[in-house]
């Protein structure tokens, strides 16, 4: 998993970035007046391409930190906070930090959160667990959230759900337990499973498996001991 960090969390050496005397691989993002300026990828200590945006790919959107956002009261008809920004609905996308890390990133479109990323480092420039949310708000196609595990650099553990609101209601949740040799042990799949077969929501999380099926395919993946 790419790590993501402020700018200004690394060291410049002669054009060379590190972060506690390493030289730093991941992404950068350099922000100015609490806007969103600039995400450097950065390999080996060196800038190696550049865009202006995060994790999300809306170039023509507003992107600011959080704290210029406010949450209004919860709204039980929608069922979440609406946010706005200088008193108005906000559409766009906002970050938080933690630790000079990035630690989330938030899509927002008239005020209501459509798509929500968390990361949590492990302070080694390592990501421990990565959650993604799609919120439906029109509630016609449901929500669909997933969530990743990491010890040691290793999996731990995969969960996606879904949950329609409409028609059958259908709602599923696939859950898969690794042990330390990086193997499938266990297996718990409840409710519709169609509906929550992809384990992975991006191409870009740098993981070789996106369905359960796909996964299915892999030699050696699951363990004797299987569980499901």
């Amino acid at each position: 998993m790419i790590v993501r960090i402020e700018l200004n969390q690394l060291e410049n050496r002669s054009n060379y970035y590190f972060y506690n005397d390493i030289l730093f691989t991941g992404e950068a993002y350099d922000h100015r007046d609490n806007q969103l300026y600039k995400v450097y990828e950065i390999t080996n200590g060196k800038i190696t391409g550049s865009r202006d945006y995060g994790f999300f790919e809306t170039n023509s959107m507003i992107k600011v930190d959080s704290g210029l956002i406010h949450g209004g009261d919860f709204d039980y008809e929608m069922n979440d906070i609406p946010y706005t920004y200088l008193g108005k609905p906000f559409t766009g996308l906002f970050y938080d930090y933690f630790a000079g890390f990035v630690s989330g990133e938030s899509l927002c479109i008239n005020g209501w959160i459509v798509k929500d990323i968390s990361f949590y480092p492990d302070g080694t420039g390592r990501l421990k667990q990565y959650e993604e949310k799609h919120i439906d708000i029109t509630e016609t196609t449901g929500d669909r959230e997933w969530f990743l595990q990491w010890e040691n650099n290793s999996f731990k553990k995969i969960q996606s759900r879904y949950l329609d609101y409409q028609g059958t209601h259908h709602t599923g949740e696939l859950e898969l337990f690794f042990n330390v040799q990086n193997q499938i042990q266990q297996v718990i799949v409840k409710g519709d499973y169609a509906y929550v077969s992809c384990l992975v929501p991006r191409d870009d999380l740098e993981i070789d498996f996106k369905t359960f099926n796909h996964l299915q395919a892999k030699q050696n993946i699951f363990a004797n001991n299987l569980s499901i």
